[in-house]
């Protein structure tokens, strides 16, 4: 590898759920060399999380180091990764879901040989202002989506689960598509409009029925609205074991 390790640092996040999302951000200052770059080794143990990630050079002249971050898990694949976000050379990952699992998070200079120290600060985010629920073997997430946004939810589930998942628009101003991935990104199922007899759910709501599961598994469940706009839905996921 070209370069060397200039900094590892260990930072444990054993969470119950996103409601911790108020607590303090997490801000490191790491420096980079032409000949060294900085990682961050961050781990989530419990409940899956959303991270905001922000890089600045801390130079009184920030726009001469142009700082770079991106993000893989534990088998090396890459989630996110950013050079300038806004109008000046910060990077910024926003809202990036996370899995129990061990991810590292790498910084640099976008040239590869630039010289500086830049802060990072790592912090839990809840763009979507989730409030969930349960009742019998059912959960139930109300959501609220930005526009462009998609909502990503991360759900263990073992051989031979069936799960049913329904996304209802309770705004009046979305049509939500849901699909379920694998731990590759690639989507197993999927679907737009309904046309379902199920009377709880709008012509344009979307349902997933009986899919039944092969493979023991975290998979993320994503809903989207088909043109983007913004909203709130209801998330309900029914798991039946066998």
């Amino acid at each position: 590898m070209r370069r060397g390790l200039s900094l590892f640092i260990i930072l444990l996040v054993c969470l119950n759920t996103l409601a911790q999302s108020d607590e303090a951000d997490d801000t490191y200052t790491v420096t980079i060399s032409a000949d060294e770059r900085a990682s961050i080794e961050y781990i989530v143990k419990n409940e899956a999380e959303y991270i905001t990630i922000q890089a600045q050079s801390v130079a009184e002249e920030a726009n001469l180091f142009d700082p770079v971050v991106w993000v893989v898990n534990s088998q090396n694949q890459l989630l996110a990764y950013n050079d300038n976000f806004g109008e000046d050379n910060s990077a910024k990952i926003d809202t990036l879901l996370l899995v129990p699992d061990t991810y590292t998070i790498w910084i640099d200079s976008f040239n590869g040989v630039s010289d500086g120290d830049v802060e990072v600060i790592i912090s839990l985010s809840d763009t979507f202002n989730e409030i969930r629920s349960t009742a019998e073997n059912s959960t139930i997430i109300n959501v609220s989506l930005p526009q462009d946004a998609i909502y990503r939810y991360a759900l263990e589930l073992s051989e031979s689960d069936t799960a049913t998942i329904s996304v209802r628009d309770i705004s009046g101003t979305l049509d939500p598509y849901i699909s379920v991935l694998d731990e590759n990104d690639s989507e197993l199922v999927s679907n737009d409009d309904h046309q379902s007899m199920d009377l709880t759910l709008n012509r344009l709501d979307s349902l997933i029925s009986d899919w039944l599961v092969s493979v023991d598994d975290i998979y993320i469940i994503e809903v989207r609205d088909f043109l983007g706009n913004s909203g709130e839905f209801e998330l309900v996921i029914t798991i039946n074991s066998n």
